[in-house]
């Protein structure tokens, strides 16, 4: 039954990761695309509600959808995106040169959550591989 725990530890761990290391991938691999001025074609609000403070009053969060406007090479392409503040009229985008339908709207900078999974499953992965070893040689 160990085995079983341990194992279903090492699956958890890798997957986790390997989300991880897949955003990092999205993230290093539109570091270098070209950019262009994207322009918000349509916004609405599809999701609202209320986010707790610990130090103050809870406060209204909006989901928006919207749709970009951008042109790369004479060809016009819209793509819709959610998130969770509206985006300027004008934005800078970056798009797969290969693909351009492909943007990226980032900072290109992970996230402190992604940060954090990340750690979390390097972690989880050593844990689990040193009570591996400890189990087995218990044995």
């Amino acid at each position: 039954m160990r085995r079983i725990a341990f194992l279903a530890g090492i699956l958890v761990t890798l997957a986790v990761a390997g989300l991880s290391v897949r955003d990092f991938a999205e993230i290093s691999r539109s570091k270098n695309w070209p950019s262009t001025t994207g322009r918000v074609f349509s916004s609405r609000v599809i999701a609202k509600g209320q986010a707790r403070s610990r130090f103050g009053p809870s406060h209204t969060v909006y989901t928006y959808e919207e749709t970009i406007e951008y042109s790369v090479d004479g060809q016009t392409y819209y793509t819709t995106i959610r998130t969770l503040r509206p985006t300027r009229d004008e934005t800078s985008i970056s798009y797969n040169p290969r693909q351009p339908s492909e943007i990226w709207m980032g900072t290109k900078i992970p996230d402190a959550f992604e940060v954090f999974l990340f750690g979390a499953a390097v972690i989880g992965l050593i844990v689990t591989a040193y009570r591996w070893v400890k189990y087995e040689r218990e044995e």
